[in-house]
């Protein structure tokens, strides 16, 4: 699409000292060509429309925000240990990016003076964006040309109105999630947009800022595709919502009093584990049967090395000999080599590292092309993807080529699928450390191209409840992906096997036939990766 001016967005703020990701997301607004930024400003939520019935009520009110002040506090002294993105920033609203000024009267009053109807209407807004979703964002849509679109919670029908990121982390769920939404102009309807969700992190406000964070590659992009009339008409459709205008507010105080408690619980035993030297590690299983009896018969172990663990464990059959490659992570070192064992009845042969470079590696995974094998281990923390070749399986191997470079992507696979190579890998689009949420789609017509088409709904999956990989399994003609699925505070506890319905350059449906969950296992405390040959089965347990 042309564009012939400049898009006006209109940003409504509660206040001008706001967080550094909303900092974040208003500056790349404010320096993108196609865009022009004004604000509106509007009473914060918790000073307005505060109703208590009850002098009782009120009381209890006050204290639960003043505990909930002081736990914020001294979290912020914690977090700032790690990051930079808990300091505040100010916006400087000057008088020609200044449209309304609702402060004083907007919530009392709830309607729009003639005046400042006529100011807005004036102004010819393209666009609305609301940090949150609020009692105006209803009578301001309706002087933009595009809606107004705002962000919520994971799920706005059925949210508890607790701060965002905190619920997880009371309830100890495993992911995280916003949505964004999208108030139409002249219809009274909301729809939604997008939903992601990430894996959820052990205390309130690093969970929060985490979300705050990761929810601006999203916000960016639907603005844009809002602007450029590009959004597809698949979006989600819902009636306006009762509950919509209940207010955000502080834990209770006994909410409070239990999530301080289990933070201390949590740390202590921590803590004692590491004193008492009763650290988890990973181990690989295999069994002779095919993945659909996993759980049903005899498993074997392979024995991790001195000091090390094994993960990511892949088979495959050469010249009659069956070899399991696998990640090999060592304690002393604080990396992880490629290793091979040879399979022989219910023990392992450990034939040693096959790959060891200078930075870590992972998820060996395996693929034939011009009768040649070749891997595509994970090498994330050297930000590359790249493709070896086997010279003599198993013992020696060479590098054939980097696929793509300065990118952040963990458990890559390629496959053939209808005369094509896909790739399909999990990269965090901002460039972090978590890579567990997004999974990417990638086409080609060789395995060894450098030349990658994404797909068009990239992420195809942004949860971090399904979005990992941890395998690819075939039968009857069919591909299955493996899925990893986070728990609160633990990586990779257990994973789905998902049937690929279908995969072209512009659609991704998959449908889940299989959970599994660690307790196929004795003591098993997770499992999140599996690939068969059909005669034997490898996975990886933590125990």
């Amino acid at each position: 699409m042309k564009i012939n001016k400049k898009f006006e967005i209109c940003v409504i703020l509660e206040s001008s000292l706001i967080s550094k990701p909303i900092f974040d997301l208003i500056e790349w607004l404010k320096k993108h060509s196609d865009l022009n930024v004004s604000y509106i400003l509007i009473p914060t939520s918790y000073n307005n429309n505060f109703i208590q019935t009850s002098f009782l009520k009120n009381f209890m009110g006050i204290l639960s925000q003043i505990g909930w002040s002081i736990i914020k506090f001294f979290e912020n002294l914690y977090y700032k240990r790690f990051y930079s993105t808990s300091s505040k920033y100010f916006i400087n609203v000057t008088n020609e990016e200044l449209i309304l000024d609702l402060r004083e009267s907007f919530f009392s009053e709830m309607e729009i003076s003639s005046s400042n109807q006529s100011i807005l209407k004036k102004k010819k807004i393209d666009l609305m964006l609301a940090l949150n979703l609020n009692q105006c964002c209803y009578l301001l849509k309706q002087f933009s040309e595009f809606g107004l679109i705002s962000l919520d919670h994971f799920d706005p029908e059925n949210k508890s109105y607790r701060p965002l990121g905190f619920e997880e982390v009371f309830l100890r769920k495993g992911n995280t999630g916003f949505s964004i939404l999208r108030l139409k102009k002249d219809i009274d309807i909301i729809e939604i947009l997008f939903r992601g969700a990430f894996p959820t992190h052990n205390y309130f406000l690093a969970n929060h800022f985490n979300i705050l964070k990761r929810r601006n590659f999203y916000i960016k992009k639907y603005i844009l595709l809002i602007l450029h009339d590009s959004l597809m008409k698949n979006t989600m459709k819902l009636d306006r919502m009762p509950s919509l205008f209940n207010l955000e507010k502080a834990p209770t105080l006994i909410e409070q009093i239990i999530y301080v408690y289990s933070l201390f619980v949590q740390r202590f035993n921590n803590v004692k584990n590491k004193i008492l030297n009763r650290e988890k590690f990973w181990k690989v299983g295999f069994i002779y049967s095919d993945w659909e009896n996993l759980g049903k018969t005899e498993m074997n172990e392979i024995k991790n090395s001195n000091n090390c663990y094994l993960a990511d464990p892949f088979i495959i059959r050469v010249n009659k000999k069956n070899y399991c490659l696998a990640e090999e992570y060592s304690f002393d070192t604080l990396k992880g080599s490629i290793v091979a064992y040879e399979l022989k009845e219910k023990s392992s042969i450990r034939i040693g590292k096959i790959i060891d470079e200078s930075f870590h590696m992972s998820f060996p995974y395996l693929f034939m092309f011009q009768e040649k094998i070749f891997m595509i281990p994970e090498t994330s923390e050297n930000n590359d993807i790249r493709i070896y070749e086997s010279l003599e399986f198993p013992h020696q191997w060479k590098l054939n080529q980097v696929l793509m470079r300065d990118v952040f992507a963990v458990d890559s696979m390629i496959f053939q699928h209808k005369e094509k190579w896909w790739l399909f890998t999990n990269i965090n689009p901002e460039g972090g450390a978590e890579a567990c949420s997004e999974l990417y789609i990638f086409s080609s017509n060789n395995p060894l191209s450098k030349k990658w088409k994404p797909h068009l709904l990239n992420p195809v999956i942004v949860n971090s409840n399904s979005a990992r990989n941890g395998g690819i399994l075939h039968k009857n003609n069919k591909i299955f992906r493996v899925s990893q699925k986070q728990n609160f505070g633990r990586y990779g506890a257990e994973f789905s096997i998902n049937e690929i319905l279908k995969l072209t350059e512009d659609e991704f449906i998959e449908k889940r036939i299989k959970h599994v969950k660690p307790n196929f296992i004795f003591n098993g405390l997770a499992t999140h990766h599996c690939h068969s040959n059909s005669d034997i089965t490898v996975f990886d347990f933590l125990t």
